[in-house]
């Protein structure tokens, strides 16, 4: 067999996990649909504003700063190709679901040199249940994701060979990121640490890093002077201040990471402790082979070409974006959880597991080689760990055919009588309601939210219940008031209906079994 023969014959595993991985996830969403969620109406707002040539906008047309705008974009232009839009964010999805595969592949065959264990990486992440689950998902996370491995795939290259062709790439590939979730601005901070740290002549070093920030950097900063320029904010404000504490944000996101490999039953303090374990086994390990192969190939460094490495670059170094990132990943999320008050870990740690498992890989290989490992040793590992995937995996495509995805993909609000009321019966005026999203999603109905009493997980008070007031009693004077109210929605740092009914005068105008609709009483 011919050399090429052999490399295409090492594709076609991968080319089979990628097809696997968007086989699965369109599976997973073929009864109830991706799971959908507030911030996926958001998105969704945003690109039929986009679509209309309205800009970049909220779901009541004010300028959107909160999320950024490559997810939202990227929607409407398949929208535009006739596709509606959650059948758009489902095919998205599933497509980035299956580039990941491959990138993971790709990186970890860089890294390790070795196809074998390439292919291993790419049937084990189309088989992980919590890529599998995000990838269902009608959220920014899939294109987030594969666009911050490809930064580091990047990365990886411009440790390799120095060029500065890569370290543009990989800037680029960070601007996506970010421009996707605001949360990859860690990026940057991992690029340049890693960057530094790559043997050769300073001078060449911080060409690299100026560079990779540059590149990376413009793109984000015109996007950020948009949002201050339409609304004044960079990121959206109003969000409060977490009432984590460091320590209680640390262990939720540890625990975060040990739910990826731990039964769901597991107690959250062992969940956290073999979280933190997993990272720090497999980071460490990267860092005490890197600091291995400097000491055995500094003197051929020091006498390598100018700007160049020669044989000082070894699979630890290649590996040096995964450790980094890893490390710094876990941390930032962390922080953005004990300083904000934003959604919980796990949705956010997720860009974390295919560095963690790529790295993973790679410090078992090592291992491996180093002791001796026989080959039947390696494949039953391997098969233990797929095998190990493949019961969680059973159990959560079986939830979503008889539960659905997350809060509006599942049979409670497919079979609402209420929403059913409402798309026969539209409501007149200004509508309100404790979960707006689901009206403008499944209705196209814009209802302003009704008050909070403190933010997300935090204990500040907000100032929203006078603004809600005022607004109601300029709609009651007008066209009027309807309140669409979901008990099984309600979310406890809202004000509840009786703390509403107190304050001002609210009729039942209709009841049923999943909510009510009420009317504002007319001034007099």
């Amino acid at each position: 067999m011919s050399l090429g023969r052999r490399e295409a014959g090492g594709w076609i595993p991968v080319a089979g996990a990628a097809a696997l991985a968007v086989a699965l996830t369109l599976r997973v969403t073929a009864h109830y649909g991706p799971g959908a969620e507030p911030d996926t109406v958001t998105y969704l707002a945003a690109a039929r504003h986009l679509r209309a040539g309205h800009g970049f906008a909220d779901i009541g047309g004010e300028p959107l700063t909160v999320f950024p705008p490559v997810f939202p974009a990227t929607v409407a232009v398949l929208e535009w190709f006739g596709m509606a839009p959650l059948s758009a964010a489902r095919v998205l999805n599933a497509a980035m679901f299956g580039i990941l595969v491959v990138l993971a592949a790709v990186w970890t065959r860089r890294i390790s040199g070795s196809p074998t264990l390439g292919a291993v990486v790419a049937g084990i992440a189309a088989v992980s249940t919590p890529m599998v689950a995000i990838a269902s998902s009608a959220l920014s996370e899939p294109v987030g994701i594969v666009a911050a491995v490809g930064c580091l795939l990047l990365l990886t290259e411009a440790v390799r060979t120095g060029g500065l062709r890569y370290a543009v790439a990989a800037g680029l590939a960070a601007a996506v990121a970010c421009l996707t979730r605001y949360a990859s601005v860690v990026l940057y901070p991992v690029g340049a640490v890693v960057l530094l740290a790559r043997p050769g002549r300073l001078a060449g070093r911080i060409r690299l890093v100026t560079t990779f920030l540059a590149v990376g950097l413009v793109p984000v900063g015109a996007w950020l002077v948009r949002n201050v320029a339409a609304t004044g904010n960079a990121t959206g404000d109003g969000r409060g201040t977490s009432a984590l504490s460091p320590v209680t944000s640390l262990k939720l996101t540890l625990a975060a990471v040990g739910a990826w490999v731990l039964p769901g039953s597991t107690s959250e303090t062992v969940q956290a402790i073999a979280g933190g374990a997993l990272c720090m086994a497999v980071a460490g390990a990267l860092l005490l082979a890197l600091r291995a192969e400097r000491r055995r190939t500094q003197p051929a460094a020091e006498l390598g070409p100018r700007g160049g490495l020669g044989p000082a670059v070894g699979p630890a170094a290649l590996a040096l974006p995964a450790a980094v990132f890893v490390v710094l990943g876990v941390a930032s999320v962390a922080w953005f959880e004990a300083t904000m008050a934003i959604d919980p870990p796990p949705r956010f740690l997720l860009p974390v597991f295919v560095p963690l498992l790529v790295g993973a890989a790679v410090v078992v290989a090592d291992r491996a080689r180093r002791r001796s490992w026989r080959p039947a040793a390696v494949a039953g590992l391997v098969l233990v760990v797929v095998a190990a995937s493949l019961p969680r995996l059973g159990a959560f495509v079986d939830r979503a055919d008889r539960q659905g995805l997350l809060d509006y993909s599942t049979p409670a609000w497919t079979s609402s009588p209420l929403l059913d009321y409402l798309k026969a019966h539209p409501v007149r005026g200004t509508v309100a309601s404790d979960d707006p999203y689901i009206l403008d999603l499944r209705l196209g109905i814009p209802a302003e939210p009704t008050p909070a009493r403190t933010y997300y997980a935090s204990n500040e008070p907000t100032s929203e219940l006078a603004r809600f007031l005022r607004k109601a009693a300029e709609a009651t004077a007008t066209d009027g008031l309807s309140v669409v109210w979901f008990p099984g929605s309600y979310r406890e740092y809202l004000y509840s209906l009786a703390e509403l009914e107190r304050v001002m005068c609210l009729r039942v105008e209709r009841h049923f079994t999943d909510g009510d609709l009420l009317r504002a009483c007319p001034v007099t």
